[in-house]
């Protein structure tokens, strides 16, 4: 009974001391003394603060979206596209004897699909910009609006090297001329990494979603296109919706994510806002979109290449080849000069390059800052429009056998500007028209955008040098097909 006692007299003053301490600390700073230090380090307490209004209170992104969600609609199209079925018969040793491999079986057929995807309102009379495989080689597209209303509509405008096309809605007649809501495109050159982002689309068909996330990366290169990244969750049918800022302005168009899946994983990416400028200006005009051109062929440095240059580490990108006829090359750019910098936006890589030309428009001039010989120049020039060939040549290669029906031309920037194709080919032939197989026979294995550079070992360099080489016996023909060589044999 006794050490009872004397033991929940000793719990009262251990108490009685911790609360003593408590109060202590909360009137004076308590002080943390090292062995290595002379002085005292006073460490104070931090009040603890709430929420005192309700803007406090409720942080909330419902002002950006009430303002842009209206203007963003949901496409459904209806596409025909060729599908090539394998028939069993011709699969048998018979007609593979006949036919060879079973070409015979190679059946195209017409099949209808329906495409949803998402698209923007960038204008109050009904111009829409979206993804362009949203609306490939559709028959009909109808766009609903966010309070339902449905409305058919029209290609205008495609630009099939950045996944964009521009259509306009066809408002009925007994409507009059409708205003519609829409979202003005904002600076995508002035975001930052880190910057807060909205996504806006209909994913899976479900109904206008809204998501949002962060700036991921500024410049991420696939195939010559360079895209934002963010980690707001984009799904299958936010293709061509809004990728907003915080003002409500258009930043990006969402076009594509990175999955095992098919479902968001955090990595999406869309097309910078600043690129549809161009789209709009054409939409206005007579829908034909032409892109500026430089002329020029550049690769980011390698340490070893940096190193030769007499740089402690890579700066700046590196001139390969400049077409002689490109701008570039009459303000006298040439193949081993260094651009340090475009308009004042410095370089690291090829991707800096791109993204300091995009919403760069004809006639408007570029300052690069370059490096030759270890001496800094200022090189000033226009961008202008890909140029034509004076003589095209345009000729079909055959009216009969496996090349029947082929059209080839000479190649020029112009039309490596509309297959998009690397512009430093500077001569050679491309194929601009080739018909679809019938049955698997007469099919040269040949497609528009293909570079025919080589036919019996010898260079091609013009239409007039290939049907004459075409003329005895082709034995070998190689082709160019973006980076692949296809090498087609006789038989």
């Amino acid at each position: 009974m006794r050490w009872n006692i004397i033991k929940y007299v000793a719990l009262g003053l251990i108490i009685t001391v911790v609360v003593w301490i408590g109060v202590a600390s909360k009137k004076t700073p308590v002080f943390i003394k090292s062995e290595s230090q002379t002085e005292s380090i006073p460490v104070m307490e931090v009040p603890k603060k709430v929420p005192e209004t309700l803007a406090q209170l409720k942080f909330s992104f419902a002002s950006v979206v009430k303002q842009a969600k209206p203007a963003v609609v949901s496409i459904s199209s209806i596409q025909i596209a060729d599908r090539r079925l394998q028939n069993p018969l011709f699969d048998e040793q018979f007609f593979n004897f006949l036919f060879g491999n079973g070409n015979l079986g190679n059946i195209p057929r017409q099949q209808v699909e329906k495409s949803l995807g998402s698209g923007v309102i960038i204008d109050p009379e009904g111009i829409i910009i979206t993804c362009q495989h949203v609306v490939n080689n559709a028959k009909t597209i109808q766009v609903k609006l966010d309070d339902n209303q449905l409305f058919d509509a029209d290609v205008i405008v495609i630009d099939a090297k950045n996944d964009l096309a521009v259509i306009k809605i066809k408002s009925p007649q007994e409507k009059g001329k409708i205003h519609f809501p829409f979202i003005p495109l904002g600076d995508s050159k002035s975001l930052e990494i880190g910057d807060l982002v909205l996504a806006i689309g209909n994913p899976f068909g479900i109904g206008m979603t809204v998501t949002n996330g962060i700036v991921s990366a500024l410049s991420r290169s696939f195939n010559g296109q360079i895209l934002m990244q963010t980690d707001a969750p984009i799904n299958p049918g936010n293709s061509g919706g809004a990728l907003v800022d915080m003002h409500g302005h258009l930043i990006g168009i969402p076009n594509a994510i990175l999955s095992r899946t098919g479902a968001s994983h955090g990595v999406g990416f869309a097309i910078p806002a600043i690129v549809i400028r161009s789209l709009l200006v054409a939409a206005k005009s007579d829908g034909k979109l032409v892109y500026p051109w430089d002329g020029l062929q550049l690769k980011s440095m390698t340490n070893d290449e940096a190193e030769s240059f007499g740089f402690e580490k890579p700066k700046g990108v590196l001139v390969v080849a400049v077409h002689p006829d490109s701008p570039a090359a009459k303000a006298g750019l040439k193949p081993g000069d260094i651009i340090v910098k475009v308009n004042d936006h410095l370089l690291q890589a090829v991707e800096d390059y791109q993204v300091a030309l995009q919403g760069v428009q004809i006639n408007e001039s570029l300052n690069l800052t370059t490096f030759r010989k270890n001496k800094e120049e200022q090189i000033v020039f226009k961008l202008i429009a890909p140029p034509a060939s004076e003589d095209p040549e345009i000729q079909m290669l055959a009216t009969d056998g496996p090349f029947a029906g082929v059209k080839v031309a000479n190649m020029s920037p112009a039309l490596a500007a509309e297959y998009n194709l690397m512009d430093f080919y500077r001569d050679g032939v491309i194929v601009i028209e080739a018909p679809q197989p019938l049955f698997g026979i007469g099919f040269s294995g040949l497609q528009p955008g293909d570079i025919i550079e080589e036919v019996n070992n010898k260079k091609m360099t013009s239409v007039r040098q290939l049907l004459g080489e075409m003329k005895g016996n082709m034995l070998r023909m190689a082709v160019r097909r973006g980076q692949t060589i296809l090498v087609l044999q006789a038989h």
